[in-house]
């Protein structure tokens, strides 16, 4: 605790080093502090305020137009920041790997229904562009790639991926004119569940 005067009525009172720091230890009391304030213009008194939004502002606010729609504004701030929200949400899901496949497990027990509809749509789309992969023949492109990722180069637990992949096959096969169909083992390689999950729907590794 310091002694210190009051700016009004010349007091001396005790009060924390802290508060004079903030400016906040001034007076000894609510009542000398509002005589000081009275008749001063408020710190926003005909300035423009174009970073504050509506919501704290309200009808003060000299940007305000009527109201202030939350969903509408978080909308256009995610159209002009996806980039950065997609780097930082990446970033996350590498950190929180395990907490994101736990979610994902959650959604498929809780929601049977939606998983099998996109099951379905993406059979479906399989079934159209046509070819069967053989065990014989997966076994082979293991083989040739030495039981190891394409990407990555490790060796781990390999899954089935297109090269083209099956959303973008019609699309493709119309350009190209290729002589084998999208199931076809042409059209297969080999690749570790991270790499696949990776590369996504690109055309190329």
């Amino acid at each position: 605790m310091i002694k210190v005067i009051c700016k009004i009525c010349g007091k001396e009172f005790e009060t924390y080093s802290s508060r004079i720091k903030v400016r906040k230890g001034v007076f000894c009391s609510n009542e000398c502090k509002y005589k000081f304030k009275k008749g001063k213009p408020t710190w926003n008194a005909g300035k423009k305020c174009p970073t504050l939004s509506a919501s704290k502002m309200g009808s003060k606010n000299p940007m305000w137009k009527g109201g202030y729609d939350k969903k509408k504004s978080d909308r256009e701030y995610g159209i002009k920041n996806r980039k950065k929200i997609m780097l930082k949400q990446k970033l996350w899901n590498e950190k929180n790997i395990v907490k994101v496949r736990e979610s994902k497990n959650k959604w498929a027990k809780n929601n049977p229904e939606k998983r099998a509809i996109i099951y379905n749509r993406r059979r479906e789309r399989e079934i159209m562009s046509g070819g069967s992969l053989t065990e014989r023949e997966w076994k082979e492109i293991k083989k040739f790639q030495n039981n190891k990722c394409k990407i990555c180069g490790l060796k781990k637990k390999l899954t089935i991926d297109h090269v083209i992949p099956i959303s973008k096959w019609i699309e493709w096969s119309n350009k190209n004119k290729p002589r084998y169909k999208c199931g076809d083992k042409q059209n297969i390689q080999a690749l570790c569940g991270k790499c696949n999950s990776k590369k996504f729907n690109k055309l190329s590794t």
